[in-house]
């Protein structure tokens, strides 16, 4: 298999996994265990992520699948003075 192969096998499944976990988080956390512990390869990791969940669930954490909008503003620049001061 060459490079781009590999490349677009690792994306699509990346893709897969993200729609799985938004999936469980707009569904509060439930489902995860039979979703997304098939991806976990280690039990390090399956440890640290069935801890997560299971504190979305417990908390009743909800996402309405929308990310958060932040908005910037502009600062001031000071306009330095004649002899190079501001």
């Amino acid at each position: 298999m060459d490079e781009q192969a590999l490349i677009d096998e690792a994306v699509a499944a990346l893709t897969e996994y993200l729609a799985l976990a938004n999936e469980v988080e707009n569904n509060g956390g439930h489902g995860w265990e039979e979703k997304l512990k098939p991806w976990w390869g280690s039990e390090e990791l399956v440890e640290s992520a069935a801890k997560h969940f299971t504190t979305l669930v417990d908390a009743g954490w909800r996402s309405d699948g929308k990310l958060p909008r932040s908005s910037r503003s502009r600062a001031p620049y000071p306009t330095p003075s004649r002899d190079g001061s501001r």
